[in-house]
């Protein structure tokens, strides 16, 4: 396990975001911080081929989000059994939404940051958070 970018934590797990190895891939690694020996993995692309190369991430209280970067997935999964993931394909709302780096939550809605999606631009997704995630907007 090499290549992340990103990682946060929830009080009891550190989380690291999968990025790139010499290749995209999608293990996000998640270790206990009270004894920092104990390692699991979470194989996002076993979900979804696409679940790989994100830049960042965050968590909400119940699920983690990872940011995607070049690929438009976004992909999120429950804290408690860090195994039941669930995907967002932003670029069904706008093909323009991929190529983030970073997010954040407020509490309803997650935030993905644009960067480079072959050239810069500008456009923020939102998505709520406390349901399915469902893009509901983007803004320049």
């Amino acid at each position: 396990l090499k290549g992340f970018n990103g990682g946060f934590h929830d009080g009891t797990f550190g989380y690291v975001v999968p990025y790139y190895n010499g290749r995209y891939f999608g293990k996000v690694a998640r270790f206990g911080l009270q004894d920092f020996s104990s390692v699991e993995v979470l194989d996002l692309p076993s979900h979804d081929p696409d679940l790989k190369g994100f830049r960042g991430g965050f968590h909400d209280g119940t699920f983690a989000y990872v940011v995607p970067n070049w690929f438009p997935k976004a992909a999120r999964f429950r804290l408690q059994d860090f195994s039941s993931v669930e995907v967002l394909d932003l670029s069904s709302r706008d093909p323009d939404l991929k190529g983030f780096s970073g997010g954040f939550h407020d509490g309803t809605f997650g935030y993905v940051v644009p960067d480079h999606n072959g050239r810069f631009f500008g456009k923020v997704a939102r998505f709520r958070t406390v349901v399915s995630p469902t893009t509901t907007s983007s803004s320049a």
